[in-house]
């Protein structure tokens, strides 16, 4: 039985071998460390782990990897990453634990004084670091960098300066990615911009100076005080995130099985973050209108 068909039974809740997905998306990727393991251990290549993701040093899980363990997807990412610097002209880079990885040539990480890993929104190191990883993590995490907010100034338009149209050279990325993805796997389209509330993104880590509610602490706590303002930076995501997938479908066509659309976390260790009618009423509506286009639009 072919992926395909493993995911049209899954998905039809029908009985039949189970569909497995490795790196098809950002919530289902390998830490690029346990690549380079699962490499020795199928005895494959020796060679550096290309980083798909520096923010949380996901690997890409190259051919070889993904027959030995049998996953059945491939994927098609956004050319930029979490820190707005392209995925190309690669380079060399030295990890703190040992590994060398190849990583996009703008991306720039910098050691900090006194330990730990420093990171720069668009490779800008004339900007405070947008990320740090402490010399104990494997991954970055988010800096502090939100401005005192002033209640009575608040402007909802600064929670969406990193939400755009989608430029020339991405479709063209696109275009010349769907033609080198393996049609045999069930193909996965990770375009950006839909995933509401993803509380990854708040921070604005691709952004060199951002504005608005930029503090993870302060936007869960807005979406209890300031709801009106958040329904209208969603409400600008969403109409921004349909028009480019329209854009982005007349590229793709039906090539793509599936779409990541959400990565937002709605769950701690312990508890949920919210509660359901909360989830309900401030980005249920949202999801609810990307995923009824690409229903209505697309296979």
């Amino acid at each position: 039985m072919n992926s395909h068909e493993k995911f049209r039974k899954a998905m039809s809740f029908e009985e039949g071998p189970l569909p497995i997905d490795f790196g098809a998306n950002p919530v289902s990727g390998i830490h690029c460390s346990v690549i380079e393991g699962l490499r020795d251990y199928y005895g494959l290549e020796k060679r550096p782990v290309k980083i798909a993701c520096p923010y949380q040093f996901l690997g890409v899980i190259e051919n070889d990897l993904k027959e030995a363990i049998g996953i059945d997807t491939d994927a098609i990412w956004n050319p930029y990453n979490m820190f707005g610097t392209k995925q190309d002209n690669w380079k060399e880079y030295q990890t703190w634990w040992g590994q060398t990885v190849l990583i996009g040539g703008d991306v720039t990480i910098r050691e900090k004084d006194g330990g730990g890993f420093y990171a720069y929104a668009q490779g800008d190191t004339s900007f405070e670091p947008s990320a740090y990883m402490p010399e104990s993590s494997y991954f970055f995490d988010a800096t502090h960098r939100q401005e005192k907010i002033e209640e009575d100034k608040m402007d909802w338009h600064d929670n969406v300066e990193e939400y755009n149209p989608v430029s020339q050279d991405v479709l063209d990325f696109y275009k010349d990615a769907i033609e080198k993805a393996d049609s045999t796997k069930w193909v996965a389209g990770n375009f950006g911009g839909t995933a509401i509330g993803d509380v990854s993104m708040v921070p604005g880590s691709m952004l060199k100076s951002p504005k608005g509610i930029r503090d993870v602490e302060e936007w869960y706590t807005a979406t209890l005080l300031y709801p009106d303002y958040l329904h209208k930076v969603f409400e600008y995501q969403t109409d921004i995130a349909i028009e480019n997938l329209k854009k982005i479908h007349e590229i793709v066509s039906d090539k793509i099985q599936h779409a990541f659309v959400c990565g937002t976390d709605f769950g701690t260790q312990i508890a949920p973050i919210c509660s359901p009618d909360s989830y309900k009423e401030l980005h249920m509506p949202y999801h609810t209108k990307i995923n009824k286009w690409i229903h209505e639009n697309t296979k």
